[in-house]
């Protein structure tokens, strides 16, 4: 319990550092800083569910703060997530295509902010939240026997999503890589200046948000750990 306090901390604190060094530089006037603090202030919420499960709300005696833990926990998981995998796909189109990606950001927090909020109403169908471990969560037994729908809403609406996220920043990375590379070696066409500059920002842009999720899904590792 200790080092799971000590590692949502940490993780609290790295995302208010980030979110407070964007906000006072007015940083978030650049679309990849705002993608950086969306993710931020997202992985901030998730690590204080977290820290819900060290006060021991997932006892008999809470059951209306253990589902507030386990439904807060769902969505911002979640939110969490689909940042991620938004960062991801704006790096691939700024890698790939050399254009501004600045159009997406209404339909990245729609997917991000607006799609868990449908994710965290399903467990409610089969009245799955409840202590799980160390947190309230989806449980995987209920009145002491096996809850076979929450175990399966534990793998579609967590473990399964996880692992393809975490198997698909391998590959996805390793081809942004190898398209900026290349680009970085070809020579095209007669110089101009205006495109040039464009290009330029759009590889800075890579640059900047290309760290982020790794970070991110790093710190994600215990918590699934111990689920």
């Amino acid at each position: 319990m200790f080092r799971n306090f000590h590692n949502q901390n940490l993780k609290t604190q790295f995302s208010l550092t980030v979110i407070s060094i964007i906000i006072l530089f007015k940083k978030y006037k650049s679309f990849p800083h705002r993608l950086i603090m969306y993710l931020s202030i997202a992985a901030f919420f998730q690590a204080i569910g977290y820290v819900m499960g060290d006060y021991r709300i997932n006892d008999d005696n809470l059951p209306g703060l253990c589902v507030f833990q386990a439904v807060w926990l769902t969505y911002f998981d979640w939110c969490s997530f689909l940042t991620v995998f938004c960062i991801t796909f704006n790096v691939f189109w700024n890698a790939y295509f050399l254009k501004k990606s600045d159009q997406f950001e209404k339909v990245y927090l729609l997917i991000s902010w607006g799609l868990p909020l449908v994710i965290m109403v399903l467990p409610f169908i089969e009245n799955s939240y409840g202590p799980a471990g160390l947190w309230c969560w989806i449980r995987s037994t209920k009145d002491g026997d096996e809850h076979p729908p929450g175990v399966a809403m534990q793998f579609t609406l967590y473990y399964v999503p996880f692992l393809v996220l975490s198997f698909t920043l391998v590959p996805a990375y390793m081809l942004i890589l190898i398209k900026l590379r290349t680009r970085a070696n070809r020579w095209r066409g007669t110089y101009d200046p205006n495109t040039e500059s464009e290009k330029l920002a759009n590889k800075d842009s890579v640059k900047q948000l290309y760290l982020f999720p790794w970070m991110y899904i790093a710190i994600f590792i215990f918590p699934f750990m111990n689920r």
